[in-house]
């Protein structure tokens, strides 16, 4: 399974839930489950975990496929169950509420829980690119005080693309790459790496 897999702390996408166009494409994403084992923490495929002064949740984002993703869902519930943990929080799950174009409203509560605990980061890939947002509330206006800032790491995968508008959009940049979160006590810092090496994006910011 790959000498970093006891560090992974999945969630699953859009594709894990396919049956059709691949290998293992049970229903009920059933090869995620199968592969990730108890990586995959609860039947929902939802997670989360510390890392120092951070708290990590991890939301399986396929609202169709798991119940939908409002506030009284299961994936709702996980949520407000972990927030307030710890200084700074950080969710993920694949798809954006943000795409640069529109508001996806099945996030809406998702932001609207983690804007209320005072959350600091969402990451999210899907969308074959990079993307930086401004902190942002749940209606999608700037808040440099209070928002959640929206990265989209979508730049692992096949091919590259670009976000479809620039609504909130601070920095984008195709190619293939990995962002490097540095998470301090109060504060973070971010790192967008090429493939060749070269820094494309950075800077820090406080958590609220």
């Amino acid at each position: 399974m790959g000498r970093f897999f006891a560090k992974i702390h999945p969630v699953p996408g859009n594709h894990e839930y396919q049956t059709t166009d691949g290998t293992d494409c049970a229903p009920g994403a059933a090869g995620y489950f199968r592969y990730f084992g108890a990586a995959a923490c609860n039947a929902q495929a939802d997670t989360a975990w510390n890392a120092g002064a951070w708290h990590m949740i991890g939301l399986n984002g396929e609202c169709g496929d798991v119940g939908g993703c409002g506030a009284t869902s299961p994936q709702g519930q996980f949520l407000r169950s972990h927030l307030g943990s710890k200084q700074c929080t950080l969710a993920y799950w694949h798809e954006p509420y943000d795409n640069g174009n529109n508001l996806i409203a099945d996030y809406r509560s998702f932001w609207q829980t983690l804007s209320a605990a005072g959350a600091d980061v969402v990451l999210n890939g899907h969308i074959h690119t990079y993307a930086r947002f401004a902190p942002q509330d749940p209606d999608g206006q700037v808040d440099a005080a209070h928002g959640i800032r929206q990265f989209i790491v979508g730049t692992g995968g096949k091919s590259q693309g670009s976000i479809p508008g620039t609504h909130n959009v601070e920095f984008t940049q195709s190619g293939f790459g990995i962002l490097e979160l540095r998470l301090h006590d109060a504060s973070y810092d971010w790192k967008y790496v090429a493939v060749d090496g070269s820094v494309i994006d950075s800077g820090s910011a406080p958590c609220h």
